[in-house]
């Protein structure tokens, strides 16, 4: 790794990353690319509000989605099941 891209690792991993909080999820993808769009929406409402997207690629989508899979599995683990968002009103 160049000296130059370990100085912009370290300087990114000191700024406080922004955290926003979404109970909306889009995923578009192409051949090559995936689209993973955060959103908020309130109540009923049929708008909700980008909070943030993500974008990369399949391989990466599924080392994400392994990701997620295992911290599902420890947050089981640890607090029990987690209902499914139709039997819990929708976890808005």
């Amino acid at each position: 790794m160049s000296e130059n891209l370990k100085c912009a690792l370290e300087a990114y991993r000191q700024v406080e990353p922004l955290r926003r909080y979404a109970n909306l999820f889009e995923i578009e993808f192409s051949i090559s690319e995936v689209d993973l769009r955060f959103a908020q929406r309130f109540g009923n409402s049929d708008e909700a509000l980008i909070q943030g997207w993500m974008v990369t690629t399949p391989v990466h989508l599924v080392r994400l989605a392994e990701a997620v899979n295992d911290a599902i599995a420890s947050y089981q683990h640890r607090f029990g099941p987690i209902p499914s968002a139709a039997s819990s009103g929708g976890g808005d």
